[in-house]
């Protein structure tokens, strides 16, 4: 059930709690037995678990600047890699390079 907050003119605020929509407008102060006018104040969002207030408060930054994850650097296409058997006869770099290489019969690439 929500907690109203009500303010006593001699005593100050106090709070009630009440079913949704049947808070009164007045209560009895305990007090000095004066009447407490309710007072409108906002929800009382401290009270959520601690991982939903980091999940706030995530939304809440990537709605204004989203996080970067990935950038690349170069936008083509990584190269297929190379075979194990020539790796293993020129070594990564040279198997690399070669395939990388363009084929003699392909004079347009």
């Amino acid at each position: 059930m929500p907690s109203y907050e009500y303010r006593c003119r001699s005593c100050g605020p106090l709070e009630r709690v009440h079913a949704m929509g049947a808070a009164p407008t007045t209560e009895p102060c305990p007090g000095c037995d004066g009447h407490a006018r309710r007072a409108f104040s906002p929800p009382r969002l401290n009270r959520v678990s601690r991982e939903v207030s980091a999940a706030r408060e995530c939304a809440a930054e990537s709605s204004e600047r989203p996080r970067v994850t990935r950038r690349d650097t170069d936008p083509r296409p990584d190269p297929a890699p190379a075979r194990p058997e020539l790796v293993k006869l020129v070594g990564k770099q040279a198997a690399q390079r070669l395939r990388q290489a363009p084929h003699p019969a392909d004079p347009g690439r």
